[in-house]
This record gives C-alpha cells, structure tokens and sequence, in this order.
C-alpha cells in the first residue's frame, strides 16, 4: 500500500490483549534511514477515529523523512478510561522494542499527540509507572526523544465544564461516555500531574501547536498547561495561531498558510530533538 512521498504504508498488528487486537498504521519515508520515529496517537474525544485519522499531519512528516507509526487503541463507550492510556502506553514501548527493524533507532522516537489523543499521550508519558498505565507486559519504558502537541487536551476537567457552560452537549456526552465522573477526570489530568511533578523530573522537549479560536480545547488551558511545563524545567516551543481553530490544519475552509507553517516547525522540531537529517 502506498501513499504519495511516502515509500510504504503498512498496517500490522501491534497488540493483542485478552481477545483484543489492535492495529498500528506504518508509513515508511522513502530512502536508506535510519529515520526520526513518531507514535501518533489521533483524535476524537476518546470515542471515535483510527489509525487512519490526521492524514495530512501522517503525510507530510513521513514525506519529510519521519517514520510515522499510527496506533489503534480502545475507545468509549466500550472501553473507558483507563485502558486507551494503557494501550497508548504499550504503543510507545512497542515502537521502541522495534525502533531499528522498522528503520530507526530506540532513542530517535518520539511522540505525536492530536487533541484527545495529546492528552492520552501526556498521561502515558507523565505517568509512565502508573501500574494501571503499565499493566501491558512489555519490557521498556515509555520515554520520549520529543512530543509534538497538537490542540491537546491537557485538563478534562476543566475542558468539560468549559463544555457544559458553552452548550456543547456533544463535547459533554463524549466526556461522559469516557470517564466515571468529574473525580476520574481531575485525577486523569495531565496538568495535575504536571503540576504535581517531583522536582528534577526530565520531560521531553515538546512542540505545541494551537489556535486562538479553539472553541473545542480553549486557548487558555492550553497556554496554563504551558506555563506549567516550562515551571517544571521542560523545554517546550508553544506556537498559537491567530484566528485559527481547533484543528486547523484538516479544516474546512482549509487554512493554508498557517497549515504550511505549523508542519514545516513539526518536521524541523523533530530532526533537531532526534538524529533526523
């Protein structure tokens, strides 16, 4: 299967659990490598998309020269918190345990997180000894090179009484649907944890990305969640576009100026964290 300046797009099952098979989406930059390796974790309020969502993201950073790998995880209503957190945390694992067949290296991966998906992302990396995010066997550690952050959810909490207080009862049922209730989705927080950081803890040099109008993710959570992870010692490039909403980069009518710029600092984000040419 290819897709246009990737070399191969490969779908292979990385995980099986209890009955469960899960599906991870390989896109192969053309060329020799070893490449620069990003663990996509997509969007869709924990309810809904697949390995197949943020193809222009997937797209061009493979045709950059980014081996981009998209992972399937489990979803509500079916599954809910905690058990995507689980297979996001197993995923980042895999892809290290199998960096160099794939055509990088172990410490060349890094992570691309995308509005719910971010937050997931977050949680499996800020919380990588949390047993209940850990309970998938797998030798290794979740650690990261770097983290791309896009539009992420980085306070559940916060974003659902955003929601209720706005009318957005799609964005409140979805919440619903995932989590046990506002004492699950505070503790689920990536700003929590953050804020609840030992000193000294490494964090991953992080790449932000957002806009101004997200009606979805507000601009202030996003830019507190910032101000946090600098605070704790992270090294971390925020990047608001003006007028822009929530994914911008997919949306219609498209917004191609701020789409161009906002992937072009993602791939030269990832070849100056990792030993991507």
């Amino acid at each position: 299967m290819n897709e246009p300046g990737v070399e191969d797009a490969e779908d292979v099952v990385y995980l099986r659990d209890h009955g469960t098979v899960l599906y991870a989406r390989i896109r192969r930059p053309a060329g020799a490598g070893p490449f620069p390796a990003l663990l996509h974790v997509h969007g869709g309020v924990w309810n809904n998309g697949s390995r197949l969502s943020d193809e222009t993201v997937c797209r061009h950073l493979a045709g950059d020269g980014v081996l981009v790998v998209s992972i399937d995880f489990r979803q509500a209503p079916r599954d809910r918190y905690p058990r995507s957190v689980a297979d996001v945390h197993y995923g980042l694992r895999w892809l290290r345990a199998n960096a160099r067949r794939l055509g990088s290296r172990p410490e060349w991966v890094g992570g691309l997180g995308v509005s719910s998906g971010g937050h997931q992302l977050l949680l499996a990396t800020l919380g990588a000894d949390d047993p209940r995010y850990a309970r998938i066997p797998l030798r290794g550690r979740p650690e990261l090179a770097c983290a791309l952050y896009l539009w992420p959810v980085t306070d559940p909490l916060a974003r659902y009484r955003y929601a209720r207080e706005t009318g957005r009862t799609n964005l409140v049922a979805l919440h619903d649907a995932y989590w046990d209730g506002v004492a699950e989705m505070a503790e689920g927080s990536p700003q929590r944890h953050l804020d609840e950081l030992p000193a000294g803890t490494p964090l991953p040099p992080a790449l932000l990305v957002y806009g101004s109008r997200d009606e979805n993710v507000p601009a202030a959570l996003t830019e507190r969640f910032a101000a946090s992870y600098r605070a704790a010692g992270g090294h971390l490039e925020a990047h608001r576009y003006q007028d822009m909403p929530h994914a911008f980069i997919d949306a219609r009518p498209p917004s191609p100026a701020a789409s161009a710029d906002a992937l072009d600092r993602m791939t030269g984000f990832v070849r100056r964290h990792t030993g991507g040419r």
